[in-house]
């Protein structure tokens, strides 16, 4: 009988002091993880209350030149989106989560001097993944094809 009692004394004895220890270290820890939930649960919240869709927009430069800047106004935030330079006769893409409210988007060109040479809306609601915009032009931009997928 004693050889039962004294193992069960000790398992005992661990597990409350567990018990013990694991209850101030949880309210104290309880704390923090809640202030985290509470900023995660806000981001989750005010980018669920804006549906978005995935949509890729790319752009192709068939000018005969290259193009100092390309940029695009971000349709959440409203500011500029300044992408790299871009080589005649290549193409760049922009991943993008999409507000499904925005029914268009503002774009603009530079030239290798950083001045504005061109700006433009696309109407994207044709759009369901892709928009390709194709600048085109002969030495000079000219024009843009756009063709939605």
């Amino acid at each position: 009988m004693k050889n039962r009692i004294l193992p069960l004394c000790v398992t005992l004895l661990l597990i409350c002091s567990f018990l013990l220890s694991g209850c101030a270290d949880h309210g104290s820890d309880s704390r923090t993880d809640t202030s985290v939930t509470t900023r995660e649960t806000e981001s989750e919240t005010e980018s669920e209350s804006i549906p978005t869709r995935a949509l890729t927009i790319n752009i192709a430069n068939m000018c005969g030149t290259d193009i100092g800047m390309f940029s695009i106004i971000d349709p959440v935030s409203g500011e500029q989106r300044n992408l790299d330079s871009l080589e005649d006769k290549q193409v760049i893409s922009i991943n993008a989560n999409w507000p499904d409210t925005v029914t268009e988007f503002q774009w603009a060109l530079y030239n290798q001097n950083g001045e504005l040479c061109s700006e433009g809306r696309t109407d994207i609601s044709a759009a369901r993944e892709s928009v390709t915009l194709t600048l085109n032009g002969n030495g000079d931009f000219e024009s843009v094809d756009e063709s939605f997928d």
